[in-house]
C-alpha cells in the first residue's frame, strides 16, 4: 500500500511539470474549465463556489496548477512563523470503506516567509501571463524532459510518449498517438484533436480559454507547536502581517486536533484576544483583508453559540465550518484498523451530515448575517448544494478532491448551475 502523502506530493510534482508548459496547461484548463458562477462574500468576487480547503496547498506550490483545475479559490497553509516539520510519517491514511481520510500532520509548513515569496512569484506570474517554476521554464527540481526519446521523467517514474516529439527550434509540437497519464487525469492526444470524456478539440480551431477573473488565494494561518497558548497571539500576528498583501481573506485555524493544546483557543478569552488583536492590525491597513474564523465539528452548541457571540461582537467577517473531528465512533472500517493507525483528525464522508448540521444551526442562530464557508463531506454537486441550502455561500473540498479526482469542480460547479439554489446567505 502506498503512503498517502507521498502519492500526493508525486501526483502535484507531475501536473506541475505538465503545466509549466504553456500548450498542455492551456489543454488542461480546457477540459477542466467549469462554467461561470460569480459569487460575492465579504467583500470579494468568486468566479465559482468551490475551493479547496487548506492542508492540500500548504506551501503556496501548486497556485498555478489549481488554477488550471478550475478551482474558485485556493486555502494555503495553515502557515506558521517558523518553518515546522509536523507530527512523524506516516501521518496521512485513506479510509476507502468510508470515503474519508485520518490525518495528523501537524501543520508541517516552510515557514511565513517561504509562502511569501512564492506568492510574491503568484503576483507576477498573474500580472504577467507566465509562469515559471524555479529559474527555469522547463527544468523542475531533478526532473527532466528527454526530448532525444521522447520521455518525461519524473523522480523515479516515467511518462512515456510514444514516437512524438517537441520541435523546440520551431516551435512546432508534432503528436502522434501519445497519450500522458497523470494519476486519474489523462490527456488523449491524436492527430492534432484532444480527447476529453465524449468531446474533441482541434486546439489549431479554437482559442485559449481564459478563465473568467482571478483565482482567489485565501491564507490560513497558525501557532507553532513550541509557542505556548498564552503567546499564540504573537504567532497569529507574524502571520497575519506578512501575508496582507498577498491573500485576499485569513482564516484564523484554532481548531486542528493534531497540535497539542491548540482547540484550547477556541474557549471564549484566548479567542477573543486573538481576534481582536488581528482586527485591530487590520484596521490600521488601506484595505483591511476579511478575517474568518474555523471551527472544529466537535463543538458543544453551548461553545457555538459563544463562538457566535464573539464573532457578532468583534463584527467577524465568516465562519469556515468545519475543520477536521476527532469523532471516530461512526466509521465504518474495522475499529482495529483505525486504532492501528492512530491519532488524527476525520475528514471526508463521515463528516457530511454534521457539518451540514452546524451550518444550519449557525445560519439560523445568527438569522442569515455570517458568511459561511462549507467544508466536510462534499463529494458532489448533490452535497455542494446540500451546504449552500443550508446557508453556506461558498464550499471547500479536500478529501473528495483526492477520492473523486481532477474534475470535481467542473462537476460539481455544472450541477449547481442546472440546479437552482436556494442558499442561506448571498
Amino acid at each position: 500500500m502506498f503512503d498517502a502523502e507521498k502519492v500526493h506530493h508525486f501526483s502535484m510534482h507531475a501536473l506541475q511539470m505538465l503545466c509549466s508548459i504553456s500548450l498542455i496547461k492551456k489543454i488542461i484548463t480546457k477540459i477542466y474549465c467549469p462554467p461561470n458562477d460569480i459569487t460575492k462574500a465579504f467583500g470579494l468576487t468568486f468566479k465559482n463556489k468551490v475551493g479547496l480547503a487548506a492542508g492540500f496547498d500548504k506551501n503556496a506550490k501548486y497556485l498555478n496548477e489549481l488554477e488550471a483545475l478550475g478551482f474558485g479559490f485556493v486555502e494555503i497553509g495553515t502557515v506558521t512563523p517558523v518553518a515546522q516539520d509536523g507530527n512523524p510519517k506516516p501521518r496521512l491514511f485513506r479510509l476507502p470503506k468510508d470515503k474519508a481520510l485520518i490525518n495528523r500532520m501537524g501543520f508541517n509548513n516552510e515557514g511565513v516567509q517561504a509562502v511569501v515569496e512564492r506568492l510574491k512569484a503568484w503576483e507576477l506570474a498573474v500580472g504577467s501571463g507566465q509562469w515559471a517554476v524555479g529559474s527555469s521554464q522547463l527544468a523542475v527540481r531533478s526532473s527532466q524532459w528527454a526530448v532525444g526519446s521522447s520521455q518525461f521523467a519524473v523522480g523515479g517514474g516515467e511518462l512515456a510518449v510514444g514516437s512524438s516529439q517537441w520541435a523546440v527550434g520551431n516551435s512546432e509540437l508534432a503528436v502522434g498517438s501519445s497519450e500522458l497519464a497523470v494519476g486519474s487525469l489523462q490527456l488523449a492526444v491524436g492527430g492534432g484533436e484532444l480527447g476529453a470524456d465524449n468531446s474533441i478539440i482541434n486546439p489549431a480551431l479554437n482559442k485559449q480559454t481564459t478563465l473568467n477573473g482571478q483565482m482567489v488565494i485565501g491564507g490560513n494561518i497558525g501557532k507553532n507547536k513550541i509557542t505556548p497558548n498564552e503567546d499564540a497571539w504573537k504567532d497569529y500576528e507574524i502571520c497575519f502581517k506578512a501575508l496582507h498583501p498577498y491573500v485576499h481573506y485569513f482564516v484564523v485555524n484554532v481548531s486542528s486536533p493534531n497540535t497539542p493544546g491548540l482547540r484550547e483557543l477556541q474557549e471564549k478569552a484566548p479567542l477573543k484576544k486573538i481576534l481582536t488583536h488581528l482586527q485591530t492590525i487590520n484596521a490600521t491597513y488601506p484595505k483591511p483583508k476579511p478575517i474568518l474564523l474555523k471551527i472544529a465539528p466537535d463543538l458543544t452548541l453551548t461553545q457555538v453559540d459563544e463562538v457566535l457571540q464573539l464573532a457578532t461582537e468583534i463584527q467577524l467577517d465568516g465562519l469556515v465550518i468545519a475543520n477536521t473531528s476527532i469523532d471516530k465512533s461512526k466509521l465504518s472500517t474495522n475499529s482495529n484498523v483505525v486504532n492501528n493507525l492512530g491519532a488524527g483528525g476525520i475528514s471526508g464522508l463521515p463528516l457530511q451530515h454534521k457539518t451540514t448540521a452546524l451550518v444550519e444551526y449557525i445560519n439560523n442562530k445568527t438569522n442569515n448575517t455570517i458568511p459561511i464557508i462549507a467544508s466536510g463531506g462534499i463529494f458532489t454537486g448533490v452535497d455542494a448544494k446540500e451546504k449552500l441550502t443550508a446557508g453556506a455561500c461558498l464550499v471547500q473540498v479536500w478529501t473528495g478532491f483526492v477520492y473523486e479526482g481532477p474534475a470535481i469542480v467542473k462537476k460539481i460547479s455544472r450541477y449547481l448551475a442546472g440546479n437552482s439554489i436556494q442558499s442561506g446567505h448571498t
